[in-house]
Formats: structure tokens, C-alpha cells, sequence
């Protein structure tokens, strides 16, 4: 107890004298929980009764009962100022939930900070560092980022479960809630919420400098990347994560889970103890539950690839290709939609390959090319390069599209002749990207790589004999 006095401001006589207040301090950390505000009678002594779960504060006049409340309210109350180490330290010292409880909210706590750490501290490093020794599956930290990065997934700020709110209160009616202990007696004044220090106002995303929230995202969406590379090459449909599962009505089970708890508790209090005096509190924070799954690995690949491309687009767009240009899961219609939006061509040309897509890459390389604003992708030379990566089982799109090179190289070849005093400067820079016809056809229809050698001869003379005799092979 500490009987330290106030002078109120007020000059009423009732209200001149000193008051006194019980502090409870977690006995690990000696940090301080609570202060209970008793009346102005100074607490002359402190008594433990029914094993510590009582405690009784006795004045001149006056007997003040204290009782803990349920182990999971006084958690509640913990995280609702931030203090996320007390609470795990509050668990540790319980004796009224069994141990595999007590390793389940220790979980549930950790899971919480990592998200706090995430949101409302900008230590994004720790924070996924957290989320991996937890084994917490990848949208769980992907919703916490923006929506242009999280999609979907992102969260909604305002229903968020588990985070700190921006007024620091866990409840919608903004009540502070239930205080840890409770102090029973008529003449007792009000009882004061949690002394642990408020929480900051949370920082809404875009006050927030993302550029080290992206990096340390890349960093952890590349290694479960890996893992799940691996959990494909082993032939594993499936690969486990722990996922956060949100109770389906709120209330209700926080009803039984309150009920539960004080029926635990009231085991082991005196029988003269009525556990209806006992305060509850809406146990939003800790309102849902750890499950291990197994999750499709095809569809976490694609969840995680997509992201990885979104996060490149806006952090690192050197590295865009080399993740298209291998096998991936990026989701083709997001991802398509965002390369054109960063005008982002090539990649995009290397996406579509990499989906088999190579009709949509032929006719915007074609697109591209005709375009003054094609940029390393102007003239013909992009679609005859790409045409050469194409395999043998796609004969009939190559004649489809050497075509427009063909044609385009035969009337510069034209203009050239009739313009024949005309400086060859600009033409020999234009070649660069508008090769003629003749070295068209010998990359595409004449080399020594295995597609062309298995194309049919006598339909590529016949097709070349249609566009023009001169090119005939």
C-alpha cells in the first residue's frame, strides 16, 4: 500500500483531506498495474487471505476487499495500455489456468506485439522476425501493410482485432474497461484505471515512411518464397502455417470465455465469495483463437509472389525481372494491371512468357514497337528477338507475327531505293532496331537453334514465296 496524500483543488470541506491509494505492482517487475483510489481513511494494514487470491486493506473504520479477476481480463486490461512484456509476465505468475492455457495466451500476447511492433512502432524488422518464430502464416503480416501492398488483405483500421486503437480503449463504447483488481466497499471512491503508460496514437500509413516497411518485407516474403520453392519441388500440396482465426460472434464467446475463467477462479476462492461481483470486460484484444493448417502451397506461392512483385514495383524495380523471368505464381491479371500502370513493358513481356501467354506478348511488343513512345521496345527488332524464344510447337503464331517485320523492312528497303542521294546516318541508326528482311528470315527461319530446324521447310518456302519471291530459301 502506499498512503500518499492530495490536496484537491476544490475547497469543499469533504474534500480537504488527504486521500490514500493501494498500488498493485506485478511482483516479477514491480511495475505498476493499478492504483485504487480508497477514501480519505489511511489504510493502517495489508492482508493476504485464501492463498493470495484475496486481499484485504484495513483502516480505522473501514475494510476494503481485493480480488483478481479473471487471468484473461487482467491481460486485457494490460494490452489495452501497450505494455505487452507485462502481460506475458502476468501469465507466467498465474495459477488459475492450466499450463498448455497459459502457453496459448503467452502465443496469442506475442502474436499481438508483433503486430503492434508492425503498426504502431515502425519496428518492422522485429516485428516479422516475431511473426516467423510463431510460424504465423505470410498474409498475416502482408494485411498490415497498405492496401496499393496488401490488396484484399489489407485490413480496415477501424475493426482491427488485436491492435491498439487510436483512443487507446479496447471496447466500442470507450470505456476503459475492468480494472485488474477490484476493491469492494461503499465508502471507497472510484477505482482508476491501469497506471501503465497509454498508448501512442497509432500512425495511419501514409504518415509513415514505407521505404524500411517494403525493404524488411522483401526480406521476409523472399525466404518463405524459398520455402515454398522447396515444399514444391518436394511435391507437397500443402505446406503448415498458424493462422489467426476471428471469432464468429464476438460477444457470445466472450460471454463463455468470461464465464469460464471466473468459474476457474471461483474454484479455488472461499465459498463466501460472489463471483456475480465481479466486473467483466469485452475481451476484444484476445477475441480469437491459433490454429495450425495446411495451407495449398499454390495458393500461398501466388499470395507471396504477387506481393514480392508489388513490393519491387514501388522499392526495387531492378529486381522485377529477374522474379518474372523464372517461374512464378504471380497472379496474371493483378500483376498485368500494375506492369502496365508503371509502364512497366518488358517485365510485362517476360509475365507473359513465363504464363505461356505468347500471343499477348507478340501483339504489345507489336504495339510497343509501332509506338514513338516504345522506348527499348521501338521497332521490329523487339518482336523478332522474342520470336526467337519461341518453341517449335508455336509455328503458326511465328508466321502470324514475322509478318509485320517482313513487311515494315521490305518498304524501308523501298523508300531507301527511291531516295537513292539520301544520307544513310539516320538509316543506319534506325537498322538497329528495323532489321531487313533478308536477316529477319535468316534468325528467325534459317539458324541452328532447335526450333527453327524443326519447322516445316516447305511451308516457311511457300510462306516467304507469298511475301515476297526475293526472300525464298
Amino acid at each position: 500500500p502506499n498512503g500518499s496524500g492530495s490536496e484537491p483543488a476544490s475547497g469543499d470541506s469533504r474534500r480537504s483531506q488527504a486521500r490514500f491509494n493501494v498500488e498493485v505492482r506485478n511482483i516479477a517487475t514491480q511495475a505498476l498495474v493499478q492504483s485504487l483510489y480508497l477514501s480519505e481513511e489511511a489504510p493502517t494494514g495489508i492482508i493476504n487471505g485464501s492463498g493470495g487470491k484475496q486481499v484485504w486493506a484495513i483502516g480505522s473504520h473501514t475494510v476494503w476487499r481485493l480480488m483478481p479477476v479473471p487471468i484473461q481480463q487482467q491481460v486485457e486490461e494490460v494490452l489495452s495500455a501497450g505494455q505487452y512484456d507485462e502481460a506475458i509476465s502476468l501469465v507466467a505468475q498465474s495459477d488459475s489456468i492450466l499450463e498448455s492455457e497459459k502457453q496459448d495466451l503467452t502465443i496469442k500476447i506475442c502474436w499481438l506485439r508483433a503486430r503492434w511492433l508492425f503498426r504502431d512502432q515502425a519496428k518492422y524488422e522485429e516485428a516479422l522476425n516475431e511473426f516467423t518464430d510463431l510460424d504465423a502464416t505470410p498474409t498475416e503480416a502482408i494485411a498490415l501493410c497498405p492496401e496499393r501492398i496488401a490488396g484484399d488483405l489489407a485490413e480496415d483500421d477501424e475493426s482491427d482485432v488485436g491492435s491498439v486503437s487510436d483512443n487507446g480503449d479496447g471496447d466500442d463504447n470507450g470505456d476503459n474497461g475492468t480494472d485488474a483488481p477490484v476493491a469492494e466497499d461503499a465508502g471507497a471512491d472510484e477505482t482508476l484505471p491501469s497506471a501503465a503508460t497509454p498508448p501512442k496514437k497509432r500512425l495511419k500509413p501514409k504518415q509513415v515512411i514505407w521505404k524500411e516497411a517494403l525493404y524488411a518485407l522483401m526480406r521476409y516474403l523472399t525466404e518463405h518464397r524459398r520455402a515454398l520453392q522447396r515444399a514444391i519441388t518436394e511435391n507437397r500440396r500443402e505446406q503448415e502455417y498458424v493462422v489467426r482465426v476471428l471469432f464468429q460472434d464476438d460477444e457470445d464467446q466472450n460471454d463463455d470465455e468470461n464465464k469460464a475463467y471466473s468459474d476457474k477462479v471461483g474454484r479455488s476462492r472461499s465459498s463466501t465469495v460472489d463471483d456475480d461481483s465481479l466486473p467483466h470486460v469485452r475481451l476484444k484484444r484476445l477475441a480469437f483463437s491459433l490454429e495450425r493448417m495446411g495451407i495449398p502451397v499454390a495458393a500461398m506461392a501466388q499470395v507471396v509472389d504477387t506481393t514480392l512483385l508489388k513490393v519491387y514495383l514501388e522499392c526495387s524495380p531492378g529486381l522485377l525481372g529477374p522474379l518474372l523471368r523464372v517461374k512464378n505464381y504471380c497472379d496474371v491479371e493483378q500483376s498485368e494491371g500494375l506492369l502496365l500502370e508503371h509502364k512497366r513493358y518488358s517485365e510485362l513481356v517476360d509475365l507473359y512468357h513465363g504464363k505461356g501467354l505468347y500471343r499477348n506478348a507478340l501483339q504489345l511488343l507489336q504495339s510497343q514497337g509501332k509506338s514513338s513512345e516504345g522506348g527499348s521496345l521501338h521497332g521490329s527488332y523487339p518482336v523478332v528477338r522474342y520470336l526467337l524464344r519461341l518453341p517449335a510447337e508455336q509455328f503458326e503464331l511465328v508466321l502470324e507475327y514475322v509478318k509485320w517485320p517482313i513487311q515494315v523492312g521490305m518498304e524501308r528497303e523501298e523508300s531507301l531505293t527511291e531516295n537513292d542521294g539520301e544520307s544513310g546516318s539516320d538509316s543506319s541508326t534506325d537498322s538497329e532496331d528495323w532489321p531487313t528482311p533478308s536477316s529477319i528470315v535468316s534468325m528467325v527461319f534459317a539458324d541452328d537453334r532447335p526450333a527453327s530446324e524443326l519447322f516445316p521447310h516447305l511451308r516457311v518456302a511457300t510462306f516467304l514465296h507469298q511475301m515476297s519471291s526475293r526472300l525464298a530459301i
